[in-house]
């Protein structure tokens, strides 16, 4: 084969990997990757290639994993119209006598419907071949729609069992979007710090902008993303630090410095939270941060993490109401346990998990590798966040005004999602922005982006978590960079 053959063979499996080789700049010249560049992306995707000499056979290997899907990982149904299903079946004529048998079930739970029917009824679509194989695309409808949600279809073709998610969805929120013009603030929450709080915008702070919002007639509040973030505690060298709202460590959890720390309920029963609170070396630190002219979050962490802390200690000591909510929270969060178990880790060693020694390394976590007494605090300032926030969104309900939460496009490099579902991101590369008048040498943003392949193969099971996490509380949420769902720039490391 030839090197002309070679490197469109690379051009056409990075096709099927969804790469774009090329662009059109700001004047109009169309830049294209070289074929490491290229290479490289391919490898970050999974695809099993190292120089051009292997696009061809990769390429076949792509379009046997394709043909062995029975059915899309996901399938989309619009206005609640029909369901429209795409089996693919190797094209064997005599197999049109097999049963297929189909079952849908909310995601939440409960059998929804189940249909049996003879393949030989279901008309072929088309025939395409994978490789040396040909396949049938039959087509079933369920022509009754299902309402709005998540579902899990199940097809059963004699051996072959495959499943699905269906996403039944509006095809456009614009009919439902206000019709008269209206007003709202915004500013990033850190900002709005008042006398009352501590060198930072709170919950509490927000509550009351939201209500007076409400009482000058507007109608919306938004803020920057208030996930969790690194905010070292300590002085250990390698221990990650980032304060950026756009670099958290989740995007499945919120960020226990914003919580008003006096306004939990749980600090009237603990005297030994209270005395840390009341202590003159407490009092004088708080005053510094009070007036010191930017936000200083090593400074205020500390603070709130000490009687955060504390609070939590008293919680496990006590036989209370209180004591056994949040024991029950904890059984009914088991990610939440899980996220607070990796932060008490990496505060145990020091350094982000991709230097912790295995099998921590690896997402093994068993109860020896942290202090039990730090993975409850991590868990309290979830809990107390959420009671917080649920306390704004009543307010804000009640003031008719809407959160506007911003979800950020990413997560840092040593966060808990990638830690977690690092199949989800691709690991050796970067997102970035191309060469432009502002910035002569392109960006390089320095998080992993998301695999889309593995995000649809995992039925987009993250990217919900994501989502539902901020609009329990959002009436609106802005996806950073939302051009980035049809391309985004990726940056090859090195």
């Amino acid at each position: 084969m030839n090197p002309t053959d070679r490197k469109d063979d690379l051009f056409k499996l990075a096709e099927l990997y969804g790469v774009q080789p090329s662009y059109t700049d700001l004047e109009g010249r169309v830049r294209t990757a070289g074929s490491e560049a290229v290479i490289r992306v391919l490898k970050a995707l999974g695809a099993p290639v190292e120089s051009e000499k292997d696009a061809s056979e990769a390429i076949r290997e792509c379009e046997r994993r394709i043909g062995g899907n029975c059915v899309e990982p996901v399938i989309i149904s619009s206005d609640g119209g029909p369901v429209e299903i795409r089996l693919r079946i190797p094209e064997h004529p005599a197999d049109d006598g097999r049963e297929c048998r189909i079952e849908i079930s909310a995601m939440d739970g409960g059998t929804v419907r189940r249909f049996r029917f003879s393949l030989g009824q279901a008309p072929t679509e088309q025939r395409e071949r994978m490789g040396d194989d040909l396949f049938a695309i039959k087509r079933v409808i369920l022509k009754s729609g299902l309402p709005f949600g998540y579902y899990n279809l199940k097809v059963e073709l004699g051996d072959t069992t495959a499943d699905s998610l269906i996403v039944s969805a509006p095809s456009s929120l614009s009919a439902s979007l206000e019709k008269e013009r209206s007003w709202g603030v915004f500013l990033p929450l850190y900002s709005l710090h008042s006398r009352r709080s501590w060198g930072i915008g709170d919950f509490s702070d927000l509550s009351d902008l939201v209500e007076w919002t409400g009482s000058k007639g507007g109608s919306t509040v938004g803020i920057l993303p208030i996930l969790s973030s690194f905010l070292s505690h300590d002085s250990a060298p390698e221990q990650p630090f980032d304060y950026s709202p756009y670099a958290p460590a989740s995007r499945l959890f919120w960020n226990e410095i914003f919580v008003d720390v006096e306004a939990v309920p749980d600090l009237a029963d603990c005297p030994s939270a209270r005395k840390i609170l009341e202590s003159r070396e407490f009092q004088s630190e708080l005053s510094r941060l009070r007036q010191a002219e930017y936000v200083d979050y090593k400074g205020v962490y500390s603070l709130k993490r000490r009687v955060l802390l504390e609070l939590s200690r008293c919680l496990r000591r006590a036989d209370s109401r209180r004591g056994a909510e949040f024991r029950s929270y904890l059984e009914n969060h088991p990610d939440v346990a899980d996220y607070a178990r990796f932060r008490a880790v990496g505060d145990r060693e020091g350094k982000p998990w991709q230097m912790w020694r295995r099998p921590l390394r690896d997402g093994t976590i068993s109860e020896g590798d942290y202090d039990s007494e730090i993975a409850d605090f991590y868990a309290y300032g979830q809990w107390i966040a959420e009671e917080q926030l649920t306390s704004v969104k009543d307010r804000s309900e009640t003031a008719g005004v809407g959160l506007y939460l911003d979800m950020p496009l990413g997560v840092h490099s040593s966060s808990y999602d990638i830690y977690r579902e690092r199949e989800c991101f691709v690991l050796d590369v970067s997102a970035g922005a191309p060469p432009d008048p502002l910035a002569v040498e392109g960006q390089d943003w320095r998080f992993p982006p998301l695999n889309h392949f593995q995000l649809r193969r995992h039925r987009y099971r993250y990217f919900i978590a994501a989502l539902r996490h901020h609009l329990e509380y959002a009436r609106v949420l802005r996806l950073d960079h939302a051009a980035g769902f049809h391309r985004l720039y990726l940056v090859p490391h090195g």
